[in-house]
């Protein structure tokens, strides 16, 4: 798989994850190790299912990204504290 083809791939998935992101008002993220792809299958067949959300699977995609662009950074405060 080319290189660019990679990128594409990313930037579709972080796509992805910012409609959700504006679609619902709770978002959970989670790491996964050692789930059998069942699992995550049934998973994401009873969400669906029932209406509950969307189960977004990642493999080396960094999603904080996104956080980061949705965040706005904090800004440096105007007032001084005094000791």
């Amino acid at each position: 798989m080319g290189e660019g083809v990679k990128k594409t791939k990313k930037r579709q998935i972080l796509n992805k994850l910012f409609k959700f992101l504006n679609q619902y008002s709770q978002v959970l993220v989670i790491q996964l190790e050692n789930v059998g792809s069942n699992q995550i299958q049934d998973a994401r067949f009873k969400l669906r299912k029932e209406g509950l959300g969307e189960m977004l699977v990642t493999k080396n995609v960094n999603p904080f990204q996104i956080f980061q662009m949705l965040i706005p950074p904090p800004r440096p405060s105007s007032r001084r504290v005094s000791p």
